[in-house]
Parts: structure tokens; sequence; C-alpha cells
């Protein structure tokens, strides 16, 4: 049995205001930089003969790449090669695939599978549809463990867990003088009841980075309604007040276990306060988290050759 010498990320075109694309576009680019061969594959939606057939088909995933090729954006700031041969995919061992917790069943009919929960599964779809001899990673360390096991699969213990903060558009460059207004975002808050007073407030939800990062350096506050968005970390590095509207029964403790992840943000309006006084803190806290994605990067390729080489050794037990 050869070793896994290449993952392949299964994902959208790049996309700046969607954080979960931006997350399977930079594991491709840092685990180029580690030195593993690693591809973008164009995410697309099977047709349900090709998703019952069990073997891989090359032909049809060669087609696949010759109608996206065109069309899927990269980052030009990340080694992010699209690939391009589907020859290389030929020995089944030697690949593994990464795909986000929203893909059903297994599109590249590869034998080592890997999903990544950037959410929870069922959130976007109101599906799972997952096999079993699979390796699961937690995309945060705040996802209850009872949301992400799956009969005849596990769920590392080692959370893969980075952010990607463009410090170069967020920041307190040219920030207003006197700021005032207010700014919210929905997200993956959808279905949350707005407050009525955020009428004429401004709804950054679709809006580009550079869009975005003016705003936040003009208003007095931002408020999110999604709990765990980095829009709401980008606001403290433009200096405006942030605050997240709490979740009825999540605990500020429960919403971000460690302290360092909510440096500058307000858990309700009652902690504005005490934010503030660790906002200065976000951003050495942010730097020194992107040292520490390599070895991230490392943990999460050890764990996926200990679970594909050694699991048939009975190393874990698989529910």
């Amino acid at each position: 049995m050869s070793q896994i010498n290449k993952f392949i990320i299964f994902a959208p075109t790049y996309d700046e205001n969607i954080g979960g694309v931006i997350l399977l576009h930079k594991l491709c680019h840092l685990l180029n930089i580690k030195g593993i061969k690693s591809f973008i594959f164009p995410f697309f939606s099977p047709s349900q003969e090709y998703l019952d057939n069990e073997s891989i088909n090359l032909n049809y995933l060669q087609n696949i790449l010759k109608s996206h090729s065109d069309k899927i954006i990269t980052n030009p700031l990340f080694n992010t090669p699209l690939l391009k041969d589907v020859d290389q995919l030929k020995d089944l061992d030697s690949w593994a695939v990464v795909y986000p917790e929203i893909v059903a069943k297994n599109p590249m009919k590869a034998k080592n599978v890997i999903r990544w929960f950037l959410h929870y599964p069922g959130f976007h779809t109101g599906k799972i549809n997952y096999e079993k001899g699979e390796l699961y990673f937690k995309g945060h360390e705040q996802m209850r463990d009872s949301e992400c096991i799956f009969e005849g699969s596990l769920t590392s213990k080692i959370p893969l867990y980075f952010l990607h903060y463009p410090i170069d558009i967020y920041n307190l460059q040219n920030v207003a003088s006197h700021r005032s207004g207010i700014a919210y975002c929905i997200y993956k808050g959808k279905g949350r009841k707005i407050s009525k007073s955020f009428k004429k407030a401004i709804l950054i939800d679709g809006k580009s980075h550079i869009e975005i990062a003016n705003i936040f350096k003009k208003v007095s506050l931002f408020v999110s309604y999604d709990l765990y968005t980095a829009y709401s970390t980008f606001a403290v590095l433009c200096g405006c007040t942030s605050v997240v509207i709490p979740e009825d029964g999540l605990s500020e403790e429960n919403w971000r276990a460690d302290p360092r992840t909510r440096y500058g943000i307000s858990y309700g309006f009652d902690k504005i306060e005490q934010a503030m006084r660790t906002s200065k803190l976000a951003l050495p806290q942010i730097l020194e988290e992107e040292k520490k994605e390599i070895k991230i990067i490392e943990n999460f390729v050890n764990e996926v050759h200990r679970f594909f080489y050694h699991n048939k050794e009975n190393k874990w037990s698989i529910v």
C-alpha cells in the first residue's frame, strides 16, 4: 500500500466573502507550503447515475475539469493549483480528498475520504449523506461532538482550525476621526430575529472586503447575528465596537471557550466595556495564531496517515 502523497481539495471557485470557501483554498495553500502536493478540484454536482457507480471514472472527472477550468477563480496570493491531469488519480492509495460538510457521498470516488466540518453537518443542506470509513475534522473547537459523530467513521480529536485575516485591508489606516452609525450582518444567523432598530443600519452581507473595511472604519458599532463570523474580529481590527448577539442557552464560555478568540468582541451588549479593554490584544493574537498554522497542517497530515494506514490494525475503534 503506497503512502498518501497528495491531497485533492474539493472546492468552489474562490470567493472572498465566503469564509468556508476561503478556508478550503487556504488549506490547499498551506499543504503546498508544507511541501505536500495539493490541488483544487472544482466543486460539481454529479449525476445520480454516476454517484451510484462505485468505481472511479477518470474520463468523467476529466470532462468536469475541462468544463470548469476556465471558470474557477483562485486567490493569486495562495498556492492553489487546479488539478489538470486526472491520471494522477489512478493510484487510489496515493491521494486523499477533502470535502466540506455540505458534500453528499463521494463524488470523486476516492478511497481515502476526509470531511471538514466548517459548519454543523446538515446546517446548509438539511440532509446528511456520508459513507463509512471516512475521517472527519471539526472546523472549530466549539462544535458539539454529538453532532459531528457518525456511525462507521471517525471524528478526529485534533481540530483543523485556522482562519484567514486580510489585515492589509482591516486595520486602523484612514479611520474616521468621528464615528457614527451602525453596521450589522446576518450570514449564518439567518432565521434569527433581527432587531427593528437596525432598519437604518448598514447590512454588510454580500459586500466586498474593501467596502466592508471602509464601513468598519466609519461606524461606531458592528452587530453580528452570526455567532462565529470572522467579521466580528475584522471590525475590531478597524477600531469598531463589535457585538455578537447571544444565542439562547449558549453561555459565553460555550460560545468561545478560549478567551483569546474573544478579544475585542462583546457577547451581548452588556459586556462592551470588557471587550473594549481587550481590543488591542486582537492583532497580536492573530499574528501569533498565523505562526501556528504549519503545525496545525503537520498534525492534520499525521492524523490522516495514522487513520488510513493504521486503522485496519485496530489502532482506533470506529463507532
